[in-house]
């Protein structure tokens, strides 16, 4: 079939968009091709439809299981034969994979990139017909993008290893600089360059100074219906804030990291399906999520990248529909954010310390190599060696990411089970009794098998510190009362043997420019949230490498909202509550583009004047002569 034929029959499209089709058929003649293309922009079909098309089995290398799983769920469903390989995945399961792939029963075969560590795997895929290489979210492999990860690294043996097998890079986000760097770690030969237009003419971008951002939201929700993703900084905010919204009347939910796999999946489902949920999520939300009407993509806090933003907010009106992407943005963030980065930051002394207490924790003398897995707390290990915490996590990450140990969490999330019987149950007073209450009517069936529950969520209704909460629960598993499976601990594994002289020589310095980097990218981050001056489309697009002049006409700077004089205000808003009572929420929403000191300045005015009356707790109607 041709690559048109293979688009019609799988997906139901006439046509390819943009540039596509010349990137499919550079592949199928063989050459090596990089495509940056921008987020929704269709670059799996770049990918998918060749494979479809050329003999063999392509190699997808995606960093995220996530994304693997929900593109091989979407192939499948459309009759194509692919599969992922992963760490759920047994030796038995990968060796008959492999077999599917080796006798033409596979055409695309997902993996992550630390599969190329091991040379055994390598060795495998050498007896397979491989058509080709797709390497997704490339710029992983850049030691200047945003996303850098060390075992991207591995795959620059593909040329070696696979000298016949095209290669395709496939990116959202990067600047000139990481695009060659792209190019050059992979050993691309002669590439065949795509540089697509990251412009989204559907997608406005808007930067909101606030000084109460919850209620800010509100009113934009209110504003703007549909579907809307609200990035936040952390897991309890996403519970709060979703919280706090549902209080109000909207349909909210909250989404991150250590929700366990079952509950991710219905939530997710639950957002595709719906057309007005707003879903409060950490950046654990959105890769690989195929829902084209989100309307409107949230951020509480500044990113940490113009390219994190950059990717996030795309996530917005992939149906060409009008959309929307609004930052809320206050002065005090960029200077809390900047005295919290190197606040965190441990000097070479610290940085030296913590891997010494480190190795000494489970006692690895200098040149060796302990072969065991170990259990492994962060918050325990700060504590036992009077360490600060978010210093030790920004040590433990960087050695996990240069491959100097692995650090393996659950996805599964905490879970308890509750062992005492119904009719041994003892009230009390105390804390542990009303922990085990509050779980007891909480969690149904907690008393014949383990429940997943949320340390968050137990502490938000119990109004107690997380840490309390997972420190009783640990009691009360010594005691024998629970069952409990503490998410927070995790498995470290050590890959390299313990050498102090190399963490001061080599680990340090790169260390060092590594957060460096991150800053950089911090303060750039900062500057687009600041800037008043330039279309806020045609500074995203400067940053890209992108020239460009032609302003959005949509932005915070290219379109100010317009500001009506008080008078015009007072003589819409005695009419509106001429006939009827109305909230502020919904008088807010009637004068959507007026600022809200404006507006409930002038409610006060009129209340104080008697001209219209305010009801408890957030009402308002005319004032009538008795």
């Amino acid at each position: 079939m041709t690559p048109k034929q293979v688009l019609s029959k799988y997906w139901g499209y006439e046509n390819f968009r943009d540039q596509q089709e010349q990137i499919i058929q550079s592949l199928i003649d063989g050459k090596d091709v990089f495509a940056l293309m921008p987020t929704g922009g269709g670059k799996s079909l770049t990918f998918q439809v060749p494979a479809l098309v050329m003999p063999g089995v392509a190699i997808v290398i995606s960093p995220l299981i996530a994304l693997m799983k929900d593109q091989v769920l979407g192939l499948t469903s459309r009759g194509i034969n692919a599969a992922m390989i992963s760490s759920e995945n047994t030796a038995q399961d990968i060796r008959v994979l492999l077999d599917n792939a080796r006798y033409g029963f596979l055409k695309l075969l997902y993996i992550s990139p630390e599969r190329f560590f091991s040379e055994n795997f390598r060795h495998n895929l050498s007896f397979l017909p491989i058509s080709f290489f797709a390497i997704d979210e490339a710029h992983c492999i850049s030691e200047w993008g945003h996303d850098f990860r060390p075992s991207y690294l591995a795959i620059d043996n593909i040329k070696k290893d696979f000298p016949q097998a095209p290669i395709i890079a496939l990116t959202a986000t990067a600047t000139p600089l990481v695009q060659k760097e792209i190019m050059q770690q992979l050993q691309l030969q002669s590439p065949k360059k795509y540089i697509s237009s990251l412009r989204r003419p559907n997608l406005s971008y808007r930067t909101q100074s606030s000084d109460n951002k919850w209620n800010d939201l509100l009113i934009s929700i209110a504003r703007n219906p549909g579907s809307s993703i609200v990035f936040c900084h952390s897991r309890k905010l996403t519970y709060e804030l979703s919280t706090f919204l549902n209080s109000q009347g909207v349909e909210a939910d909250f989404y991150h990291a250590r929700i366990p796999f079952a509950e991710k999946e219905k939530k997710q489902k639950q957002f595709i399906a719906s057309d007005r949920l707003v879903l409060c999520a950490t950046n654990a939300f959105g890769m690989g999520i195929d829902k084209a009407d989100i309307r409107t993509v949230y951020h509480m806090n500044m990113p940490s990248s113009i390219e994190a933003y950059f990717q996030e907010v795309g996530r917005a009106g992939r149906d060409g529909k009008p959309a929307r992407g609004i930052l809320f943005y206050d002065e005090k963030d960029q200077g809390s954010a900047f005295r919290f980065f190197k606040a965190v930051m441990p000097t070479k002394s610290e940085f030296l310390h913590i891997i010494k207490r480190l190795y000494n924790y489970y006692q690895i003398a200098e040149n060796e190599l302990s072969p065991a897995t170990f259990s492994f707390s962060q918050r325990k290990f700060a504590e036992t060696f009077d360490l600060n915490r978010r210093k030790v996590k920004m040590v433990v990450d960087f050695l996990d990411n240069q491959g100097v140990i692995n650090v393996a969490s659950s996805d599964s999330g905490s879970r308890v089970q509750i062992l005492i019987s119904s009719k041994n149950w003892v009230s009390g007073g105390d804390f542990e009794h009303e922990l085990l209450n509050y779980i007891a009517r909480t969690y149904p069936g907690v008393f014949q098998s383990s429940a997943s529950i949320s340390e968050h969520q137990i502490a938000y209704h119990l109004s107690a510190n997380r840490n309390k909460v997972r420190d009783t629960l640990h009691v009360l598993s010594s005691k024998n009362q629970i069952k409990y499976r503490d998410a927070s601990i995790i498995h470290i594994r050590f890959l390299q043997i313990r050498n102090d002289n190399n963490a001061a020589q080599q680990l340090w310095p790169q260390f060092r420019n590594f957060h460096k980097h991150r800053f950089d990218k911090l303060a750039d981050a900062h500057f687009y949230a600041n800037n008043q001056d330039v279309c806020t489309s045609v500074l995203l697009l400067r940053y890209f490498g992108e020239k460009s002049s032609q302003i959005c006409g949509k932005c915070h700077v290219c379109l100010p909202e317009p500001k009506a004089s008080q008078s015009d205000m007072k003589q819409e808003l005695l009419r509106l509550l001429q006939s009827q009572t109305l909230s502020l929420k919904h008088i807010i929403s009637h004068f959507r583009h007026q600022p809200q000191n404006m507006i409930t300045e002038l409610l006060q005015k009129l209340v104080n004047e008697r001209e219209i009356i305010f009801i408890f707790p957030d009402k308002y109607t005319i004032w009538k002569n008795q």
